[in-house]
């Protein structure tokens, strides 16, 4: 075989593979869509959107009214005003429209999460392995059940799946190359995470891990250090102000003392420093405590 033939060859390969990914991807977006439109609505989805639109329009963060308030985070703000601008549209030309459809509009940034989703899946896998890899890696994700079945859901399970890879992405990307941006980027990533689940606490030895596993050599040499040491107050600052950012400000700074605990743990910082303000939202730390709460409660 010549030259010429091996690179034909490889050629055609690479075509076949993008096509395949390609029809894959459209593929499980369809397939989210489709659920979104057919699919009755889940007990978890009306609770997304209520908490969502109170702090929108009431500036309400509060978890205690309703016990399923607990874990509820502000990233489906994005739904509450994707099926707002959508029934604005439809009333002027055709109406009021039907809660069928205001149930799809409000599915429908998930959907597009998911698309954000696997497009990071692939970019990653493109940069840091290789095209083949970005493929398959793409492929799997795109025909993965459950990102299909979140994928047309008011729910925060596919947004958590984004941010999460973005943190990790943007630690690993940092430790190759320490900057102030680069750590701008890990904060904005983080704290998108953090105002999303609370289970984004378990990012931090996650993150960690993605720094020691890029290389040290640029890491830990003595410049880099010090500028992996400013790249993380960096990061530090720009996700408190996107958690902050997130819950539109509401409760940030309030003295510990102010707040009703539920854990141990949080309780008892309270009783040592009352008068302590932590930079970040009431109900992003209510959340925190509640989680830790009902932890003890399972040992």
């Amino acid at each position: 075989m010549t030259a010429d033939d091996g690179r034909n060859v490889t050629g055609h390969r690479r075509f076949r593979l993008w096509w395949v990914s390609t029809l894959v991807v459209v593929f499980g977006l369809g397939s989210a869509l489709f659920s979104a439109w057919h699919e009755a609505q889940t007990p978890d989805e009306p609770l997304h959107f209520e908490w969502s639109r109170r702090l929108l329009d009431e500036r309400v963060t509060e978890r205690s009214s309703n016990v399923y308030f607990d874990s509820k985070t502000p990233v489906s703000m994005l739904n509450v005003k994707a099926r707002r601008a959508v029934r604005g549209v439809v009333r002027r030309v055709n109406g009021p429209p039907s809660q069928h459809a205001l149930l799809f509009a409000a599915r429908l940034p998930t959907v597009g999460l998911l698309a954000l989703l696997l497009g990071t899946v692939f970019l990653a896998a493109r940069i840091w392995v290789s095209a083949r890899a970005a493929h398959i890696a793409t492929i799997a994700c795109a025909l993965d059940p459950n990102l299909i079945a979140h994928g047309g859901l008011v729910t925060v399970d596919v947004a958590f799946a984004l941010f999460h890879l973005l943190t990790l992405c943007a630690a690993y990307a940092l430790a190759r190359r320490p900057s102030v941006t680069g750590g701008a980027l890990l904060g904005l990533a983080a704290g998108l995470a953090f105002a999303t689940k609370f289970s984004a606490v378990l990012l931090i030895p996650g993150a960690a891990l993605a720094l020691f596993a890029a290389d040290m050599r640029v890491a830990f040499a003595r410049q880099g250090l010090r500028r992996l040491a400013v790249s993380l107050l960096s990061a530090a600052g720009v996700a408190t102000l996107t958690i902050c950012a997130a819950y539109l400000f509401v409760g940030v700074g309030t003295p510990l003392s102010a707040i009703g605990w539920d854990s141990a743990s949080l309780a008892r910082l309270q009783h040592l420093v009352p008068w302590l303000r932590l930079p970040l939202p009431t109900d992003f730390l209510t959340g925190f405590d509640i989680s830790l709460a009902r932890e003890r409660d399972l040992e």
